[in-house]
Order: structure tokens, then C-alpha cells, then sequence
């Protein structure tokens, strides 16, 4: 059959639309195409009527007699087969037909988290701190159970992933965090080493060990996770610098300013995460199951128990801003020029920098209400392709306009209203100007994944973020505040400051911050010598927007 009308989730027409693979897997569209394989949507029918999406993904023609490309394909397909626990992507098939090698995969609704977090910098936003545990903590219990797997005989596959970031942890419409792409994991039943001798994975997220080529373990996970959380909860990236050589020696120095210095999140926080991303691997957690036993404590220390619906809203409330009703977009698969440098050798590259905007969002309760009119198109085929593979998210025609709901639910844990906890800022705060802000899918230009994580790389060079010059009364809205309370909209991207409230530091700009109508004393303060660029008395009008710059 081919596609008619629109794409389905993402998936275009191509020559193998309609061939049946193994007698039950019938290709429906590409999803994505790489050096080495290309991944297509499919239905995998059955007995009685059975049917279901799965994603498919096939060695290239042009390397079905490769043996070399087969080998490495294959043991992409080893590695993950047998991986099966609810936060790991799941391999359903590998098989061959008309010479042609392919692997069956689930197929995903949802968004990798690195779509998620490209999404929030634009406000500078971060996940609230509860949905930023429990992904970490789902992701960490994902991740000790492939450390730990045995093979068929009980002997440890000694399996690492080497690539934990944020384009390979997939947040589904449910609320459940996978772990994708094992295509350049280690274990030891593998056949071939992809690149041996170079450095596998992506700069900002390896461990100090692994980047210095070091034999590494589990740990090297671990502390690519607590990079990734990190990230999530302050809105930044940790290690990412404007050159490869910078970021290495970003990695190497391995300084890590404490998240409650920079936003507001409980000070336990900062102790597990400079365990889990110590320089030394002898001084992190023993296992991620230990990792994830700490973040687990530090969600019960919210006395509020996460639950898989509540990161399900937050996803929709999050990637609201980038879909327009009855329009698909692409939530996994990395546009052009805008993908995290990943190393698989010796070359220098300059990431290019985020442009910053500004998008309206639908509150928790506005989320729900699409969800009830309509459901959600949303489906991502991603399983071992990750960020390669186009995840696409459809919204209904209509959604409801203007509800209030509650507000506080808001993407930014620090922003929820001019009540929410925040530290002090002192002048001991830890400087955190070379900090860069989390794009996870700015850069190069990268094949990942149906690469068998052996990238296609372009070097770019650097884009400072461009300034927004038009009036405020010509930029986009934000949703309309609860009655009582307003907005108090801090622009500055390049450079940036830390926003301080009434004495009260909120965090990097550009950022939005609900408070009480009425009186406020606002500063800007540059975030390497904590100096005081800006002070202003301000009077915050009930439902109103009230623009804060530097200049």
C-alpha cells in the first residue's frame, strides 16, 4: 500500500511502501534514512485481525553485502534483543528477508527529552523539579537493569550504554521514561568495536573517564544521567562550550556548580548529584540502582508522589508551544544544524548557539481538556534509532481557549508564583557564567542513530543568539496570568543575567515570573562577579506582562 493524504506520523512514501517484511511486517513510509540504515513505519499484522504499529528498521541497500556494515548492524541488534523492562525501548524482532537484514521495534508515543528541554530553553524554562527526578529515577532503574544483564548461560554481558543524553531518554504520552539507542553501546558479545580507538558518544555527557579513553563501567552512565539531570532542573547545559576543545576541558575539570545556587530546588539535590557526577568513578554511587534509591528518597522528601500522569501533563503542557492544532511536528529528530556534537573521533567543531523566543503554553488543566475533546496523535519510532527517527506529535483541530487552571503547574518548578521557595543570592554563589543554555539539539549536523551510532559530521560555526528588537506590544503574548497575580517577563538572552525578585534570586534569563500584583524591587546581576547591573521598583498590574532589560 502507499500513503495517502497526509504523512502518517511522520512516515512519507517511499519505494518500499507497501513490501512486506517476514511475512507480517508491512511498510507503511520512511521515518528516516541514514549511512548505514534507514527506519521505516510499519504495521505488524496477525491472526484474527491483529494489528499494530512497530518500527522497522533495515540495513541500507547499499550495504546488504557489507559484511563489515552487517556485523555492526547485527550487534546493535544482539545488544538490545533481549532488553526487556518498561523503561528500556523494546527490540521485538530481528530477522532477514530477501537478503535484507531488519529489526522489529516498539513503536513510541511521545517526545525524546531532548525535544522537550530545546523547547523550554526557549522561555528559559526547566523541568519542575518532581518530573525531573522521576524521569532520572525511571532512566536510572532502566539503565541498572541493562548493566546487569546476564546472558543465556548467567554470565554478565557487561553492558554499557555509553550514550545517555538527552536525545536517547524518550518520554512517552503515558508518562514512562525509555531508555533508547544502544547502537554504540559496550558488551562484551559483540562482534566488532564501532571506531575503535575514538572516543563514542557526545562530548557534554561523557564522563571524564570515557573521554580520556579509559576502560569504563556502569558508572560512565551514571554520570552521564546526572549530567542530563542536571541540565533538566537547572536549564542549562553543564559541560557544553562553544568549541569541542573547550567542552572537553569543561568535562575534564568536571566543576559542577550546585543546582541550588541557580534555581530553586531542595539543597538535598545538590548532594546526590555532585556524588553521582564525581570526577573519580571510586566516589559515585555503586550502581545507578543506588542512584536511583537516592533520587527515589529525594521525591518522597517532596511529600508528593510523582505519578506517571503528572509527567504525562507536563509533557503536553511542555510541547505545546512548538505544535499548532492539526499541524505535525517534528519532536524527535533533529532539524538541520541543530543536533549535539557527538565524538567519534579526532575533529574540532564549533556548536552554534540557540536562538531564544517565546511561545504561549496550555496549562495542566487546558492539556487536559484537548486530551478529552480529542485524542492525542502523538507517535515517535524510535526504539534503537533515537534522535535519527522522526517522532511526530499531532493536536487536535480545536483547543480550548483561555482556562485558567492551575497555573502552578507551570514548567518552570521556580516560577509558580511569587510564594515558591527560592535561595538567597549571595555573593558566595557559585558563578555559573560559563554555563551554557540547554539546546540539546544545537550543533552539528549529525546521523546518529541509523548510523549505528557512527555520526556523519559537519562542522558549524558559531551563532550568537539573536536580540529581539520588536516593542513588547509586538511580541508574543504569554498566557494570561490568575487574577491577582502578573507576569514579570526578564529578556535578556546575550548576555545573560541571574533575575532577582525582592531579594530573592529566580534564576538565569530569559525567563518569565508570576508574582502578586502590585510593589516589587527587581535586579539583574551578572552571574560571573554577582555585580549589580539593574535595579528597578516596578508596580506589576494585575493580568499584565511587564517587561525587564538591561537595556
Amino acid at each position: 500500500m502507499t500513503l495517502a493524504g497526509p504523512p502518517l506520523y511522520g512516515a512519507e512514501p517511499c519505494a518500499l511502501s507497501g513490501r512486506v517484511f517476514a511475512g507480517r511486517y508491512q511498510v507503511l513510509g520512511a521515518l528516516a534514512r541514514g549511512g548505514m540504515a534507514e527506519v521505516y513505519l510499519a504495521r505488524q499484522t496477525g491472526m484474527e485481525g491483529f494489528e499494530k504499529l512497530v518500527a522497522l528498521k533495515c540495513i541500507a541497500d547499499r550495504h546488504a553485502g557489507d559484511e563489515y556494515f552487517l556485523a555492526m548492524f547485527l550487534d546493535e541488534a544482539r545488544t538490545a534483543a533481549d532488553l526487556r523492562h518498561p523503561n528500556i525501548v523494546q527490540t521485538l524482532e530481528v530477522g532477514v528477508d530477501q537478503e535484507r537484514a531488519f529489526i522489529a521495534m516498539e513503536f513510541l508515543h511521545g517526545a525524546s527529552l531532548s525535544r522537550v528541554l530545546k523547547a523550554l530553553a526557549r522561555d528559559g524554562g526547566a523541568v519542575p523539579v518532581d518530573v525531573a527526578l522521576h524521569v532520572a529515577r525511571e532512566a536510572a532503574i532502566g539503565l541498572h537493569a541493562a548493566h546487569t544483564k546476564a546472558d543465556l548461560q548467567g554470565r554478565p554481558r557487561g553492558i554499557v550504554h555509553r550514550d545517555v543524553s538527552p536525545q536517547n531518554i524518550f518520554l512517552t504520552v503515558d508518562g514512562v521514561a525509555k531508555i533508547v539507542d544502544f547502537g554504540i553501546a559496550k558488551a562484551h558479545d559483540r562482534s566488532i568495536e564501532t571506531t575503535a580507538g575514538g572516543l563514542k558518544g557526545k562530548l557534554p555527557y561523557m564522563s571524564p573517564e570515557q573521554l580520556e579513553g579509559e576502560d569504563i563501567d556502569a558508572r560512565a552512565d551514571q554520570f552521564a544521567l546526572g549530567v542530563v539531570l542536571w541540565e533538566m532542573v537547572v536549564g542549562r547545559q553543564l559541560f557544553r562550550r562553544d568549541t569541542e576543545a573547550k567542552t572537553m576541558d569543561a568535562v575534564r575539570a568536571c566543576v559542577l556548580p550546585p543546582p541550588s545556587t541557580l534555581r530553586s530546588v531542595p539543597p538535598a539535590l545538590d548532594g546526590v548529584l555532585a556524588r553521582a557526577l564525581a570526577k573519580s568513578r571510586e566516589q559515585r554511587f555503586p550502581d545507578c540502582a543506588a542512584f536511583a534509591a537516592a533520587l527515589e528518597r529525594l521525591e518522597e522528601g517532596l511529600g508528593v508522589a510523582v505519578r506517571p500522569s503528572r509527567v504525562a501533563a507536563f509533557l503536553h503542557q511542555a510541547l505545546d508551544d512548538d505544535t499548532k492544532p492539526g499541524t505535525p511536528a517534528t519532536l524527535g529528530a533533529p532539524p538541520d544544524q541543530s543536533a549535539t556534537p557527538r565524538a567519534s573521533g579526532p575533529s574540532s567543531v564549533d556548536p552554534s548557539a540557540p536562538t531564544l523566543t517565546h511561545g504561549s503554553r496550555l496549562s495542566a488543566t487546558e492539556a487536559a481538556a484537548v486530551r478529552r475533546r480529542a485524542p492525542l496523535v502523538a507517535a515517535a519510532a524510535t526504539a534503537l534509532v533515537g534522535a535519527l527517527l522522526g517522532v511526530v506529535l499531532l493536536w487536535p483541530d480545536a483547543a480550548p481557549a483561555g482556562g485558567q487552571g492551575d497555573r502552578r503547574a507551570a514548567l518552570d518548578g521556580t516560577d509558580a508564583g511569587a510564594d515558591t521557595a527560592s535561595a538567597p543570592l549571595d555573593a558566595a554563589s557559585t558563578p555559573a557564567a560559563a554555563v551554557a543554555p540547554v539546546v540539546p539539539d544545537a550543533g552539528l549536523e549529525v546521523a546518529a542513530s541509523a548510523d549505528a551510532g557512527e555520526p556523519r559530521r559537519t562542522d558549524a560555526r558559531p551563532v550568537r543568539p539573536k536580540k529581539t528588537h520588536a516593542p513588547p506590544d509586538q511580541e508574543t503574548p504569554a498566557a494570561v496570568a490568575p487574577a491577582g497575580e502578573g507576569t514579570l517577563w526578564f529578556k535578556d538572552v546575550d548576555p545573560y543575567y541571574v533575575a532577582v525578585v525582592d531579594g530573592v534570586a529566580i534564576g538565569p534569563t530569559p525567563r518569565r515570573h508570576r508574582v502578586g500584583a502590585g510593589a516589587h524591587r527587581v535586579e539583574l546581576r551578572a552571574p560571573e562577579t554577582n555585580a549589580v547591573v539593574l535595579t528597578r521598583e516596578v508596580d506589576v498590574p494585575a493580568g499584565s506582562t511587564l517587561p525587564i532589560a538591561a537595556r
